[in-house]
């Protein structure tokens, strides 16, 4: 496997690690505790999502990237909810 695309693959994860902070630090200004959890629930599914991913990519096992992928699936519902409750505040 080229050691480019893993290190690739790595990216979104610690853009997730520097993500957390950020977040939790959006409590002192009094974000939308709905939108915390949401962003933080992104965050930890996309860290756990992504790592087993490769894992199971790196061993070609292939139930382990089904259970992943249905991750991903958890991961990917989280964030659009959390597109819908942060567009329907904006608009109020």
């Amino acid at each position: 496997m080229d050691w480019f695309r893993i290190l690739f693959e790595f990216v979104p994860v610690v853009l997730a690690l520097i993500a957390i902070p950020t977040i939790v630090n959006a409590r002192k200004f009094g974000r939308d505790p709905t939108l915390i959890l949401l962003a933080s629930s992104a965050c930890a599914l996309l860290i756990i999502a992504q790592t087993g991913w490769i894992q199971a990519l790196l061993t070609n096992n292939s139930l382990a990237m089904s259970m992943f992928d249905h991750i991903w699936t958890v991961f990917n519902s989280v964030v659009m909810l959390t597109f819908i409750k942060l567009f329907r505040r904006s608009r109020q």
